[in-house]
This record gives C-alpha cells, sequence and structure tokens, in this order.
C-alpha cells in the first residue's frame, strides 16, 4: 500500500529492482506517539538522507500518508534512476521485463492528472476515543483537622490531546486532638477532571461534590458533624508509560474550599482553610 500511495504521487510507480538508490522505512510506537523514519540510501550503501515522522494519532493513516509524501519529495529532489537495460533483439524469447519485477503485483496504470494527489484507501479506521481507568492512592491536606490519606478511582475518555474523567474519592484523617478529646473525618465525593495532555504531562481542571462528616472518638455523648464538601481548582501530573497500555500516575491538586466547614468539639474548634492540597501516585490502564 505505502508503494502504490508513493506511485499515486508520481503518476508512475518508481520502484523497481536494479534501482541504484534504495528506500527504507521503519515505523514504531514509544510512549503512546507513532514515530516513522524514511532513509535514502545510496547504490554504495551510504546513506544519502534521513527524514523522521511523528504523529499523536492512534492509528496510523496520517503517519502513512506524510511517510509517502515524504518518500516522493525525497525521490522525486535526487537524481533519476539507471536507465533500463536495452531490450533483447526482437528475435530473442527474452521478455522485456525481468522476472524478478514481472512476479511483483502489478500497479494500475497510470491515473489522469485530477487523480495524481488524491489519496490512496486506507483501511485504517478514523480517530476514536480511547478509555483509561486509573487508581491512585492520595493524601488530603486541610479537608480534615490532620492530613486524610485516601483513595480516588476514575474513568476518562480521551481523544486526541484532550480528555474527560469521572472521579470517586474518599478519605479518612489520621485522628488528632482537638480541645479535650480527639477527632476524625471522612470525605466522599465525586469530581469531574477536563484535561488537556502534552507529551508525558497533563493540566486540568477540577471540581468536587460531596459529604464531609466528622466524629469524636473518647468524648461522652458527642455525635458526628456532616457538612457540605465542595472544592474547585486545578490539577498537573504526569503518566509514565511502563508497557504498552500501562502508566504510573504522578499528580498534584489545588484546590479552593467552596463551602466553609467546621467543628466544635470539647472545648476545641476546627475550620476548613480556604486552600486545599492533594498529592496522589498511581497506575493507569488504557484500553485501545
Amino acid at each position: 500500500m505505502l508503494r502504490k500511495a508513493v506511485a499515486a504521487r508520481f503518476g508512475y510507480d518508481p520502484f523497481f529492482a536494479w534501482a541504484k538508490q534504495t528506500v527504507v522505512v521503519q515505523v514504531w510506537r514509544e510512549h503512546g506517539r507513532l514515530g516513522a523514519r524514511v532513509q535514502l540510501v545510496g547504490e554504495s550503501g551510504v546513506e544519502q538522507g534521513v527524514r523522521e515522522l511523528t504523529s499523536d494519532q492512534e492509528t496510523c493513516s496520517e503517519l502513512f500518508d506524510a511517510t509517502a509524501l515524504a518518500i516522493s519529495i525525497a525521490l522525486d529532489t535526487t537524481d533519476p534512476p539507471a536507465a533500463a537495460p536495452a531490450p533483447a533483439p526482437a528475435s530473442s524469447a527474452e521478455p522485456e521485463t525481468p522476472p524478478a519485477i514481472a512476479a511483483e503485483t502489478p500497479l494500475s496504470p497510470p491515473r489522469g492528472a485530477a487523480d495524481v494527489d488524491a489519496p490512496p484507501p486506507s483501511t485504517h479506521r478514523t480517530s476514536r476515543v480511547r478509555w483509561t481507568v486509573a487508581v491512585d492512592g492520595v493524601v488530603d491536606v486541610n479537608t480534615s483537622p490532620s492530613v486524610a490519606p485516601g483513595l480516588a478511582v476514575s474513568v476518562r475518555g480521551r481523544l486526541g490531546a484532550l480528555s474527560i474523567a469521572a472521579e470517586a474519592l474518599g478519605d479518612f484523617s489520621v485522628p488528632s486532638t482537638l480541645g479535650q478529646g480527639r477527632v476524625e473525618s471522612s470525605v466522599a465525593a465525586g469530581a469531574l477532571v477536563p484535561c488537556g495532555h502534552v507529551g508525558l504531562a497533563f493540566l486540568c481542571a477540577v471540581g468536587e461534590l460531596g459529604q464531609w462528616t466528622a466524629w469524636g472518638l473518647d468524648v461522652v455523648g458527642s455525635q458526628s458533624r456532616g457538612a457540605l464538601f465542595a472544592e474547585a481548582g486545578g490539577r498537573a501530573g504526569v503518566e509514565w508509560p511502563l508497557l504498552e497500555t500501562l502508566a504510573l500516575r504522578l499528580r498534584g491538586d489545588v484546590l479552593v474550599n467552596l463551602h466553609q466547614s467546621g467543628l466544635e468539639l470539647a472545648g476545641g474548634s476546627w475550620a476548613a482553610q480556604p486552600v486545599s492540597y492533594a498529592a496522589g501516585l498511581g497506575m493507569a490502564t488504557t484500553f485501545r
């Protein structure tokens, strides 16, 4: 198909067995990106030029077309190939075309000028949404009277450089002293996280909404106290590929408290801070 794509741009097939130049094409995937290297090698085996291409698309169609164009340009700017050997006398039974070429799959006859630049048919599918499931261990600061470790689970859909995720998160604070007693608290919330991706890094907006609950541990007659939990802010992080569909995630959040919550217990009081912070480390798997 690549050979036919180049021939479509030339209007004829420029490849033949006795040519003095060879085109070498390599294609690979690395860190979620597709790459290709096109090398032009001379008769003596010395490289005469190289071109490297990359694509962020999930399928190879964009890279395929760019590679065909790069080959066409490279061949068009070099010296024309040596002429084919003169045909044998008419009385000879030898065919004009060497058997090696005759055995190759023939191309369609050259098309009209209006058709030369038309892209070849492609069996590749267009770009599609990639789904990722991630599990992160998180540590929240300023959402409770003490540091609160927790867990976040998210499902993300990504198209190109943009994505949006739905996230469920929960944490339990480390017991801390408040007044004459000790207190614990928890957060259970959901979040919506739209993101932009550049290479391994991502930058997101975060909106969280849920329930904050606190209770005394050793105070007689204490009852749990609940309040609305609402925060919004930003997130930055990286996803480092370990395998083709598995990545290590590192993220950090800075969030503004949209609903003031507080607690009074046994002569002590605590109020939520205007800004909270969170750090997370986890794993993400992508379904291709």
